[in-house]
């Protein structure tokens, strides 16, 4: 079985093998990993990026950690355990921050919080970077990287003929992906974005 475009906070039980047949995934959101280049790539003198973490996205943190390390990142991590407490969280600490990046979490970060983290940080003047898909561009967060699901296809197939083999791949990352960008926070940020990246920014 192969689920696809599935939210990697909700893919723990159904990935579970004692579940049924062998099954994995490729996850709705791109590496949280490529917005920390985003970041990089938009705001070249920015030091420290907050990223709100709930205890189920612990397992994430080594490997953001280490391309914040990378890339000469200082990584704020801001403990909450649901939405109301991200937010209270976040007020505390967004005058510490040069940028914000967002974790496809739910739990934190879903139609009642995002609202309120975005006007939180646009006033402070801290742009905010990714979220699993556009939408959360269009809302507000000032790029993310996101699957490119005109290309998506390849990978599926791919891994369906591993499947088919009898190898059962690990869940993975889009490997296609595409950059957003609100062009309209950029500009009340007063954040120049490259106009090589024209064809990407919707």
């Amino acid at each position: 079985l192969l689920m696809v475009l599935a939210p990697n906070s909700q893919l723990k039980l159904r990935l579970n093998p004692t579940q049924g047949p062998a099954r994995t995934a490729i996850y709705q959101e791109a590496d949280p990993a490529s917005n920390l280049q985003l970041i990089r790539e938009l705001l070249p003198k920015a030091i420290t990026v907050g990223v709100i973490v709930s205890p189920q996205q612990q397992t994430r943190l080594p490997h953001l950690r280490a391309e914040a390390d990378r890339l000469r990142f200082q990584l704020e991590e801001i403990d909450a355990t649901n939405d109301e407490e991200a937010v209270r969280a976040l007020r505390k600490r967004t005058n510490t921050l040069d940028a914000l990046l967002l974790l496809p979490d739910l739990q934190l970060i879903n139609a009642w919080s995002l609202k309120p983290i975005l006007l939180m940080t646009i006033r402070q003047m801290v742009p905010t970077f990714g979220g699993p898909t556009s939408d959360y561009v269009r809302a507000g967060v000032l790029a993310a990287v996101v699957a490119d699901l005109n290309r998506l296809p390849v990978q599926i197939v791919s891994i369906a003929q591993r499947l088919a083999q009898g190898e059962i791949p690990a869940p993975a990352y889009p490997e296609a992906t595409r950059v957003i960008v609100n062009s309209t926070v950029a500009g009340a940020l007063s954040i120049k974005i490259p106009s090589t990246w024209n064809a990407h920014a919707e």
